[in-house]
């Protein structure tokens, strides 16, 4: 194409402009649309894709549109490839037809030719009568003639009992024929009935399946919902003890070394503060316990949501089990059908028995008149045969002719399949089976044709046979006329009813063919139905496989939960222990508290005894030093007794903080746990958007 005839065409894809450049601007703003609305149908169905995968996603199906369109082109190129076949073979059949038509000519030449031997018989037989007119005298020749003529009527006599015998055997057999074919048609109406159940099931499991969906979707829905707001208010009540718990515990800590800084006498006081700490730490520990009780509840619940899915296993499996029947029952009708198509292969085989009979006592009754008849009649019948075999070959070209219509239909029809190519997938078989259906009526033809140049061949031979004889039948023939006339018209007669025996059988093979027509259209039918029976039972997979998934999905939520539980637990312990090391520690604050008493009180005593030694003045100076020792010791006690109260406090201050990391864990193990359940609800997203696709 020249440079100048190319154009540039501004057009907008999914939202972006761009400019193409082409030689039609109608066809490559066709295309762009083509684009645009492939990647917005597909961004619809995949919304987490961004722009670069979105557009990679719809180039892959547009190339699959386009590995498809060239499979299609190929098969096209194929059917037309079968349809110049069929061509070639019409060819052919038109020649043989115009074949069929010279020897036709040469037949009717032929019968040209035998007129003018039959005038010439005829001028012989004017001469045999003059001739035998001087024999009459000749009486013993005369009755050995009549007797001659007698034998002769009472063997044709026995023949038209053999022919009438062979006419009742026939007709009985079309009898049966008739029979049989009215149990297919009840068999074949029978199947239809199945069918037609057939149908209905697979209706009715279609809906039920839709059903179970539907309610498994809700249910869903409404577990996810109850797990997001229990979810929500767990955390919010979490980060509302949390924040009060640090609050308190922030003012408990100020207030608790603040009292520290105190003297001994606001140990009471801060006793009291301790103990409502501790009153505040069991409001947190029952409220933690409120929190795994929730959390056993959201697994129970799980397990109820899994308990569900198993049961929607169990219904898909019941699917399948149905659907496995209705296919056993669809292979029971196939079976049917094949019985249906050997009992009309039989009764074809039995149709051309009969024609083959009916043939043969034809010929035997023709044989049987060509030594009987005088000149004159074989000269009638001759010329009648002669009719005879130009009606059957005007007949036969006129099959040839209406055969060449529904060549020209056919082809007629491959040219309108040419204009619908996208039907062209789904009647690919069809049309395949058009095609042998034809080849086969086109065999048909052909071995029609074959029959009929058969016998215009055995019609030759018997007018050559008829020829030879001919002088041997001119010496009976005045003496035959009249009697052989009689038994002429009674074998008229029994070939017209032979005659119309046979057009009763090819009727009958005529309807025997449109039944088995018919069993193919409903073989085909059911096969479309086994073809849409296999998608759903695909499809029945493919929920079944995705139910597996969420029962994974649900154990591993499960596994999740328990992990939870158990960090739950752990941190429960954690704080149990936390609980005894303070209660030791209150035990022990209390010991020293009872101890430092104790020692005031002996201090005290000890203070009112040196007094009491100073009034005194006169105990001994060893008693006062014993004393002063005494208190020393007091002393390093006591001193020894609050550097452990101090070291207590300090621990009781690591303990805090360990509380403190504790807490901090647990709002982790929650932040993951809302990370894990926002990924869930995404990758349950994805699932209906992809079932939705």
């Amino acid at each position: 194409m020249a440079k100048s005839e190319r154009i540039s065409v501004a057009v907008e894809i999914y939202g972006t402009s761009y400019k193409i450049v082409g030689s039609n601007p109608e066809y490559m703003k066709k295309i762009a649309s083509h684009v645009d609305d492939r990647m917005r149908a597909l961004a619809k169905a995949h919304q987490h894709l961004d722009i670069p995968r979105l557009a990679v996603l719809t180039a892959v199906h547009m190339a699959e549109e386009a590995v498809q369109s060239d499979e299609i082109q190929l098969q096209l190129s194929e059917v037309l490839e079968s349809r110049e076949a069929l061509k070639q073979e019409l060819a052919s059949l038109q020649e043989n037809a115009v074949k069929q038509q010279e020897r036709y000519v040469n037949l009717q030449e032929e019968r040209s030719r035998l007129k003018a031997e039959v005038s010439e018989a005829a001028e012989q037989i004017s001469k045999l009568e003059s001739s035998l007119k001087q024999l009459e005298a000749q009486g013993e020749e005369k009755q050995a003639a009549a007797a001659d003529a007698e034998k002769q009527i009472g063997d044709l006599k026995s023949a038209k009992g053999r022919v009438e015998v062979q006419l009742k055997a026939v007709q009985d057999e079309l009898a049966q024929a008739k029979e049989k074919l009215a149990v297919l048609s009840r068999q074949l109406e029978e199947a239809r009935k199945q069918e037609t159940l057939v149908r209905s099931e697979e209706k009715r499991l279609k809906e039920e399946l839709a059903k179970v969906q539907q309610q498994h979707k809700e249910k869903l829905g409404q577990l996810e919902n109850q797990q997001k707001d229990k979810i929500l208010l767990l955390d919010n009540q979490h980060k509302q003890e949390r924040a009060k718990l640090e609050q308190q515990y922030k003012a408990q800590l100020e207030n608790l070394e603040k009292q520290l800084k105190e003297t001994e006498a606001h140990l009471a006081a801060s006793q009291e503060e301790k103990s409502k700490l501790k009153q505040q730490l069991e409001g947190a520990g029952r409220r933690e316990e409120q929190l795994s009780l929730e959390s056993a509840q959201a697994a129970k619940e799980a397990e109820t949501w899994k308990a569900r899915a198993e049961s929607r296993s169990q219904e898909i499996e019941r699917l399948e089990l149905s659907l496995q029947q209705a296919s056993e029952h669809n292979e029971t009708l196939e079976q049917g059908l094949s019985s249906y198509q050997e009992e009309i292969q039989s009764l074809k085989e039995q149709l051309a028995k009969g024609e083959t009979d009916l043939e043969q006592a034809l010929a035997e009754i023709e044989t049987m008149m060509d030594g009987r008849k005088e000149l004159a009649a074989e000269r009638d019948r001759l010329a009648e045969a002669q009719l005879q075999l130009k009606a059957e070959a005007n007949r036969r070209t006129e099959e040839l002719q209406q055969v060449l219509k529904d060549m020209e239909s056919l082809k007629d029809d491959r040219q309108q399949l040419q204009g619908e190519r996208e039907e062209l997938l789904g009647k690919l078989e069809s049309l395949q089976k058009d095609l042998d259906q034809h080849a086969d009526e086109l065999r048909q033809a052909l071995n029609q044709i074959d029959s009929m140049m058969n016998e215009r061949r055995k019609w030759m031979a018997d007018q050559e046979q008829w020829k030879e004889e001919q002088a041997t039948l001119e010496l009976a023939a005045s003496e035959r006329e009249e009697k052989l006339q009689q038994v002429y018209g009674e074998m008229n007669r029994l070939m017209d009813e032979l005659e119309e025996a046979k057009l009763a059988a090819e009727r009958v093979g005529e309807q025997a063919v449109a039944e088995r027509q018919q069993a193919e259209e409903y073989l085909r039918q059911l096969d479309e139905l086994r073809e849409e029976m296999q998608v759903l039972k695909d499809h029945l997979q493919e929920q079944k496989r995705e139910t597996e998934e969420y029962a994974a999905l649900v154990d591993e939520r499960e596994a999740e939960l328990s992990s939870e539980k158990e960090q739950s637990a752990r941190l429960r312990g954690l704080y149990e222990e936390a609980e005894e090391r303070e209660r030791r520690r209150d035990e022990a604050e209390q010991e020293l508290r009872r101890q430092i008493a104790q020692w005031q009180q002996e201090a005290a005593a000890g203070q009112e005894q040196t007094a009491e030694l100073s009034e005194k003045a006169a105990a001994s100076e060893a008693e006062k030093v014993k004393l002063q020792d005494q208190l020393a010791m007091i002393g390093e006690q006591f001193e020894v007794i609050s550097h452990e109260y101090r070291l207590l406090l300090a621990e009781r201050e690591l303990d805090l903080e360990r509380s403190s990391k504790r807490e901090e864990e647990l709002e982790s193990l929650k932040v993951e746990y809302a990370k894990l359940q926002r990924e869930y609800n995404e990758w349950i997203e994805l699932l209906e958007q992809d079932q939705l696709s």
